[in-house]
């Protein structure tokens, strides 16, 4: 769906943002409407600055605290862009307002989003994944009862990153399994659980599962027409592991423009890159560039 609505966004950036323009004199409510999903745009095509001046205009007009799904919808996308901007106390309280707005007027979208969002900062904003774990199960069991295969796919998903993260390789596979499965019975190409397990194997050894899993993945992205970062450079290390070399460095250079080309603040991003390419040379038997990277 984010997908969908971030490529929708991209061909009818200007239109939105007349609507906008438009929304916010005649009807308050609206320019909520479309405020979040172009906050959402801008948290993935940036600038962040720019996302964050509009969800501060936006969160300031007149009426715009009526606690209203509209509201919500705007606090959870503002939540997540606060992450992005590694203001995690602040993408908190947002996502905590949207989740008791959603329970006061019985929202349960809302307050499904809004844990699994919290999920999300706990896990990776403070390293939390205990708390993190909590508010994706809340989250999971939310979406269950709204029979919502998209939500219920993405926390398992989110659940087997803070598997990952605790190096519990096996809730890990089976929780990335379990999120492929919900996927793909309701007809969603879901690539990212593919990234999951290809991490896994890597992780055990199996170069060749890794590399199968990685390059499905990268099937389905090119696909879609938004290939991410990750995905090449994790299927660039498990080449470079069984020594594809020339592939492997053409999958870095790609990444490489992913990350020269975004509007937003990469440098961690832009910091690992240079790692793998580090690695990468020492593995071309070119020590002196591995060292410069």
């Amino acid at each position: 769906r984010n997908v969908q609505r971030r490529r929708l966004i991209d061909e009818e950036i200007f239109n939105a943002r007349a609507a906008f323009a438009w929304a916010k004199v005649n009807n308050v409510q609206a320019a909520l409407l479309v405020a979040a999903p172009l906050l959402h745009w801008y948290g993935q095509r940036g600038p962040y600055a720019e996302g964050r001046h509009l969800m501060e205009e936006v969160l300031a007009l007149p009426g715009a605290s009526v606690r209203t799904i509209p509201r919500v919808k705007v606090l959870l996308e503002a939540g997540i862009l606060m992450h992005y901007l590694h203001e995690d106390g602040t993408a908190q309280s947002y996502e905590e307002e949207a989740i008791a707005i959603s329970d006061d007027i019985k929202y349960e979208l809302g307050m499904a989003e809004g844990l699994l969002l919290l999920g999300r900062v706990a896990a990776v904003g403070w390293s939390d994944q205990e708390s993190a774990y909590r508010y994706l199960k809340q989250s999971n069991a939310i979406y269950r009862t709204l029979h919502d295969p998209d939500g219920i796919s993405y926390t398992l998903l989110m659940l087997s990153l803070v598997d990952l993260y605790k190096t519990d390789y096996q809730q890990a596979r089976a929780h990335a399994k379990d999120s492929l499965a919900v996927a793909q019975r309701a007809g969603i190409r879901s690539a990212y659980p593919l990234g999951v397990l290809g991490i896994i194997a890597y992780a055990e050894g199996d170069l060749s599962l890794a590399r199968s899993l990685h390059e499905q993945r990268l099937t389905i992205e090119r696909q879609r027409g938004e290939v991410l970062y990750d995905t090449l450079t994790e299927l660039a290390k498990v080449l470079t592991r069984q020594g594809d070399l020339a592939k492997a460095h053409s999958l870095l250079e790609e990444a490489s423009l992913i990350v020269t080309g975004t509007k937003n603040d990469k440098d961690v991003v832009a910091c690992e890159c240079y790692m793998i390419f580090g690695n990468l040379a020492k593995a071309e038997g070119d020590p002196a560039r591995a060292v410069q990277l």
